[in-house]
């Protein structure tokens, strides 16, 4: 189960984020959306979600991955919505 997991996992993760700092971290579907934003509500302003690229999703996933590399300001609409 993918939540359990998460959760199991979410000491792990807070440290390395706490080591690396990130300026975004980019979730992959709604469920990881959702996490990292009950995890690590202090950043909700550099987390943002893209569409899961499994089932017929890797065109969005990378249309969006790509705008969010080359174009950040425009992408703040996902911040709230996948």
């Amino acid at each position: 189960n993918f939540l359990k997991n998460a959760k199991e996992s979410r000491g792990k993760l807070m440290e390395e984020i706490r080591i690396i700092n990130p300026t975004h971290i980019v979730a992959l579907g709604n469920d990881s959306f959702q996490i990292m934003k009950d995890f690590l509500p202090e950043k909700q302003d550099i987390i943002y979600g893209v569409r899961h690229p499994a089932n017929g999703g890797e065109t969005k996933a990378k249309e969006q991955i790509n705008q969010l590399l080359t174009q950040p300001n425009s992408y703040s609409q996902l911040k709230t919505t996948i």
